[in-house]
């Protein structure tokens, strides 16, 4: 390759650089929406529910400035989360959603609060439970993984009968 080759080669590229330049953040924000977009549509999605199963509670948690609904919900979210993402996991991001604060302890994870809701609050067997699609899950919730199409209820409960 010629010098002049080279030189019109490199005046080309310098010039399409300072063309994009002012575009940018324009670009880049489309790339991210793209690559966003890509995560999403390979995550699995659930949806989780999070509930007081007392509703004779439901007013002292009302007056405690949590969050409830007339049937005792909490929040309710669809999610997706990534392939190998836990029970927890898709807890923390519908939460988000919901601008609730989870709390847990302990390894294996314990989930001791849910949106101000806390265990032992509400008596010594009070407390969060989770099921998904309906069974009672024994495995914590920080190595329990998602399906696709999971349906994840946790619930407060205040007596394990």
């Amino acid at each position: 390759m010629s010098k002049r080759t080279r030189n019109i080669i490199l005046a080309v590229v310098i010039l399409v650089i300072l063309v994009a330049i002012p575009f940018w953040p324009t670009l880049r924000q489309a790339f991210s929406s793209q690559e966003e977009d890509t995560q999403q549509a390979s995550g699995i999605s659930c949806t989780v529910t999070v509930v007081c199963q007392d509703q004779t509670l439901l007013p002292t948690l009302q007056e405690e400035g949590i969050s409830v609904e007339e049937d005792g919900t909490l929040f309710s979210a669809s999610v997706s989360v990534a392939e190998g993402a836990t029970i927890l996991d898709a807890l923390e991001d519908a939460a988000r959603q919901a601008n609730a604060a989870v709390v847990t302890e302990g390894s294996p994870a314990y989930v001791t609060t849910i949106g101000g809701l806390a265990a032992g609050a509400h008596g010594d067997m009070s407390g969060w439970t989770y099921t998904v699609d309906g069974e009672m899950i024994m495995e914590s919730c920080d190595v329990q993984t998602v399906q696709e199409g999971d349906e994840i209820l946790w619930a407060y409960v205040t007596s394990w009968e």
